[in-house]
C-alpha cells in the first residue's frame, strides 16, 4: 500500500518539523495480548472462540490504521522538504522506491486563527503530475505532542486505481482521542464491498494495559438458506494487560425478528476458555463464571 517508501528527498529544514508532533501516532494501535506459550504448547487447548474473533478484528483494524500511522512515522522521521512560513505549510516528499508506481507527498497545514491542523497524503503517478489524495485528516485545536483529538480517512478505491497490486474498495474512517497514557477511537467502513463486512468499531486502550472493543456487524449471520435478512451482531470484548478477558455477544433483527440470541465467554491468560454460556434452548453453562475477570456487559445499539 502506501508504506513502500524507501527513498526520501529532504532538505535540512527544522522549520515545520514540529507540525509532525500533533499527527496521530502508534498509540492508536490496539495492544491486545496475543502471545501465549501456554496456549500454544497445550495439546488439549480450547482457544476461546470470542477471543479469536476479537484478536482477528483487532489485527484487521490495526493493519488499516497502521498503514496510515506507519507512513506518517516513516516520512516525518525526516525534516520537511519545504516549509512555507507565510502560509503555515510543511511538505514532506516526493518519496518513492524503484518498483512503486507513484511518488508520495505528506502536506500539513496549520491555521493559527483556529489552532487546527489539516494533513493529506497524496500520490503522484510517475507518468503524471496529477496529485491524488489517498489519506487525509484533521487535528483539533489544543493539540500537543502528548494529547490530541482528530479524525482521518483512508481511500482504498483511490489507492487501488493508482497501484495494480492493490485490490481494496471503499473508505475507512477513524475518529480518535490520544491522551498521555491512553487512547480511544471509533472506526468504520463506507462502500467497502463484499470483502469486508458493514462494521463499526469502538475501542479504548490504556498504554501497556487493559483495553476494550465494541464491534457492531450487519450481515446474514444466522445461516439461513437462500437470501436471508441481515442480522445485527454486537460484541463487547474486554481484556487485561496479562491477556485474560471476556466477550459478551448478542444477535438480533433480520431473520431473528425481535428475538435476541446472546452469549458470554471468558478466557484466562493462556486464552483458554474458562466460562461459556448462551440462551439457546437446553444450553448448559460451561465452567465457572467466578473465574471471569469482568462482569457481563453488552454493547448498545
Amino acid at each position: 500500500m502506501i508504506l513502500s517508501l524507501s527513498m526520501l528527498t529532504a532538505c535540512n529544514l527544522d522549520l515545520g518539523s514540529d507540525y509532525a508532533d500533533v499527527l496521530p501516532d502508534e498509540r492508536l494501535s490496539i495492544d491486545m495480548p496475543t502471545a501465549s506459550s501456554l496456549a500454544k504448547s497445550a495439546d488439549d487447548t480450547e482457544w476461546a472462540e470470542f477471543y479469536v474473533l476479537t484478536a482477528n478484528v483487532t489485527d484487521d483494524v490495526n493493519g488499516l490504521i497502521g498503514s496510515v500511522l506507519g507512513t506518517i512515522d516513516l516520512v516525518t522521521d525526516h525534516r520537511p522538504t519545504s516549509f512555507d512560513r507565510d502560509n503555515h505549510t510543511a511538505v514532506w516528499g516526493p518519496m518513492t522506491d524503484a518498483l512503486d508506481p507513484n511518488e508520495w507527498f505528506l502536506t500539513v497545514d496549520y491555521e493559527p486563527a483556529s489552532d487546527e491542523y489539516t494533513w493529506v497524503i497524496e500520490a503522484v503517478p510517475k507518468d503524471s503530475e496529477t496529485r491524488y489524495a489517498v489519506a487525509a485528516g484533521e487535528v483539533d485545536a489544543g493539540a500537543t505532542k502528548l494529547e490530541s483529538t482528530g479524525r482521518f480517512a483512508l481511500d482504498f478505491t483511490q489507492i487501488a486505481e493508482l497501484d495494480p497490486t492493490e485490490q481494496g474498495q471503499g473508505r475507512f474512517f477513524v475518529e480518535y482521542a490520544l491522551l498521555d497514557a491512553a487512547a480511544s477511537a471509533q472506526a468504520w467502513f463506507e462502500d467497502a464491498g463484499e470483502e469486508r463486512a458493514d462494521a463499526y468499531y469502538d475501542f479504548t486502550q490504556v498504554d501497556g494495559g487493559e483495553g476494550s472493543m465494541d464491534l457492531v456487524w450487519v450481515g446474514d449471520s444466522d445461516g439461513s438458506a437462500g437470501a436471508g435478512l441481515d442480522e445485527v451482531l454486537l460484541i463487547r470484548s474486554r481484556w487485561l494487560a496479562d491477556g485474560a478477558g471476556r466477550s459478551d455477544v448478542y444477535i438480533t433483527d433480520g431473520d431473528l425478528g425481535d428475538e435476541v440470541v446472546n452469549a458470554s465467554e471468558c478466557w484466562d491468560t493462556g486464552f483458554q476458555r474458562v466460562y461459556y454460556s448462551d440462551n439457546s434452548p437446553g444450553s448448559v453453562p460451561v465452567g465457572d463464571e467466578a473465574e471471569c475477570v469482568f462482569e457481563v456487559s453488552y454493547p448498545e445499539l
